[in-house]
Formats: C-alpha cells, structure tokens, sequence
C-alpha cells in the first residue's frame, strides 16, 4: 500500500458536535482517533482549545523551561541544581572554565577548558585585578598582587602552617606554637 501524505487543506471539515472523534498522535507516532470529551482541555464550538486553557498550557511550558535551564538569560531562578558527582564539570562557564563537584566534602573544583591541570579565578575588572589560581605544575598556588592578612588580637590554636597578622608582626603556626616571622638582613 502506497503512503499518502495528507496536507492540512485535504482533510474534510466537520461541525463540531457531542461525541466527535478527532485524530490524534502518540509519542511513539501512532495515528489514531479519540473523543473530543476525553482531551485534558475544553473545546470551543469551532474545535479549538479555548484562550483560558492555551494561557494555561503557555506558563506550564514557562515553568518547564525555566526548571530545565535553557538557553536565555533568567534572572529570577532561585536555585539550580546540578546532580553530577565527581568529574568536576558540571557548570561550563564561557569557553575557558569548569565549574564543578570533585565528589570531597565541601569541595568544588575551578578548572580549564583547554588545560583541565589548571584552574583560577580573576577579581575585580581591568588589567591590573588580582588573580588566585593554579597553574597544573609544582603545588603552587599563585596570586598576582598582594596578600593581606587582617590583623588579630589575639593568636589561638590553629592548623600547622597558619600565618597572621597581630600586631605589626607576621606569625607562623608550627603545630604547637605561633613563631614570628623575622626577615634576614
């Protein structure tokens, strides 16, 4: 049997009436016929979802999209959420960044899209802002620009190789106890 394709002006008209059947398709493709009454949606005389129904079906497709994260900008989305656990890519930013889960405790990982050994992050704007990173060699965290420790008043326990500021003194925690910091002439 030969296929027919039917365009839209082929298909007879009918008046719209109790009981009417209308043709329908699965999510598979299947074709079939099903009672107007049994739609989710009132119909109009002419056979048509009514306005009220069609506003309603509009904010549940906003609503959706909105949940799903497509492209666009939103501003009024309160949280989202991204359930991948351990790769550490779950929020590409631009073309140069990974932001994600690195499956550690309270840990999120900063990495490169080109170079995924290195990783940082650039505050402020301009050419002159600092910039916190890792470069994928050494162990080396470096900082373009200064470090400032706010001063303490006091110095507690604290995790060995903790520096800080008291006074107009720097401090290192060895473990045990706070050193000063001398510079050699």
């Amino acid at each position: 049997m030969a296929n027919v394709i039917f365009q839209a002006y082929d298909l007879p008209t009918f008046d719209s009436i109790a009981g009417t059947q209308i043709i329908a398709k699965t999510e598979g493709g299947q074709m079939g016929y099903v009672n107007a009454s049994q739609l989710q949606t009132t119909l109009d005389g002419n056979g048509l979802a009514t306005d009220a129904d069609i506003a309603t079906v509009s904010a549940s497709i906003a609503a959706v999209a909105a949940t799903i994260g497509v492209s666009g900008s939103y501003s009024t989305q309160d949280k989202f959420f991204a359930t991948n656990n351990g790769n550490g890519q779950n929020f590409k930013v631009g073309d140069d960044l990974w932001i994600g889960d690195v499956n550690a405790s309270n840990t999120m990982q900063v990495s490169g899209v080109q170079a995924s050994g290195s990783g940082y992050i650039k505050f402020g704007s301009g050419s002159t802002t600092p910039i916190l990173g890792y470069g994928g060699s050494n162990y080396h965290l470096s900082l373009s620009g200064s470090l400032q420790l706010n001063n303490q008043a006091t110095l507690g326990t604290a995790p060995a190789g903790t520096l800080a500021v008291s006074g107009s003194s720097l401090y290192f925690y060895n473990g045990t106890a706070w050193k000063a910091v001398t510079l050699a002439p």
